[in-house]
């Protein structure tokens, strides 16, 4: 629990997050998460996987684009929105490998989570790719 405090307060030092009024119903979720058998693991890769799918529909709003319904065809549209009206190519082309594991990690978080390793990998690159789709 305290790697995930530690986490978000680094996002918070990058801007993105303030978790310092919350830190008390942070622990209180994460404790009882462990009820269900998840962990800060899966509680960080997790957030840091939703957020990349809200960044990309956020930037296909912003470039007046339709938000398709399925993450494959709002994934496709971005990248050929993003070539198309700003000229360049993504560069953090994983996402989409990710979204296998974002959808076992919600839908079977009790069975399948993820390494240390593995959370901060995810947890870096998401970083990463939101930086990379410029939405200021």
């Amino acid at each position: 629990m305290k790697r995930l405090l530690y986490a978000l307060r680094l996002l918070h030092v990058m801007e993105y997050f303030d978790p310092l009024p919350y830190e008390k119903e942070i622990s209180q979720l994460l404790e009882t998460a462990r009820l269900v058998q998840t962990d800060e693991h899966w509680a960080l890769a997790t957030i840091a996987l939703v957020l990349a799918e809200i960044a990309i529909t956020k930037k296909l709003e912003h470039l007046g684009e339709a938000v398709e319904k399925t993450f494959s065809q709002r994934w496709s549209k971005l990248l050929h929105a993003v070539y198309e009206k700003e000229g360049r190519t993504i560069t953090h082309q994983l996402i989409p490998r990710f979204w296998e594991r974002r959808d076992k990690f919600i839908h079977a978080g009790h069975k399948e989570k993820p390494t240390s390793q593995e959370m901060l990998w995810i947890v870096r690159y998401t970083i990463e790719f939101i930086r990379e789709l410029n939405l200021s």
